[in-house]
């Protein structure tokens, strides 16, 4: 179970893919693998499994890093910058996704950072830089954790 999670994290619509396409174009969690999250943290914890992954968190935390993806795709179609321009400004490391990952819907596992996913766009030995063009103004600013 835990290896066609691991696999299935960095393909969209193929078989073992954990995330399919929507017709709008909204990429989600598969259902059948959404319970296979589930039911791979519920043995986990049954068998009283202390850690997922060497240093990655409990079960409970592999399940909550599984529900935050699928949840956030769920409501990619609420997001303004989905699929908006993204223009780099400082470049991501050599094996990075691209910057447009950071608005094409498709999230990571918080588990990610020990090994590079190709859902992740990530920087090393830089701060991230980036113009994110939404089509039209808007008042808000943004701060360093977000929008103010």
């Amino acid at each position: 179970m835990y290896a066609a999670i691991q696999i299935g994290r960095t393909e969209i619509d193929t078989p073992r893919s954990l995330y399919q396409r929507s017709a709008n174009g909204i990429v989600t969690g598969k259902p059948e693998i959404i319970a296979l999250v589930k039911k791979f943290t519920d043995g986990c914890i049954r068998e009283k499994v202390k850690l997922v992954r060497e240093r990655s968190g409990s079960p409970e935390h592999f399940q909550e890093a599984y529900n935050r993806i699928f949840t956030n795709m769920e409501e990619t179609n609420k997001d303004k910058a989905f699929k908006k321009t993204v223009t780099a400004i400082t470049h991501p490391g050599d094996k990075s996704k691209g910057v447009d990952g950071l608005t094409d819907g498709v999230f990571a596992s918080y588990e990610s950072w020990q090994s590079p996913d190709l859902n992740w766009v990530y920087y090393t030995d830089s701060h991230i830089d980036f113009v994110l063009d939404l089509g039209e103004s808007d008042p808000r600013k943004l701060c360093k954790y977000g929008f103010s």
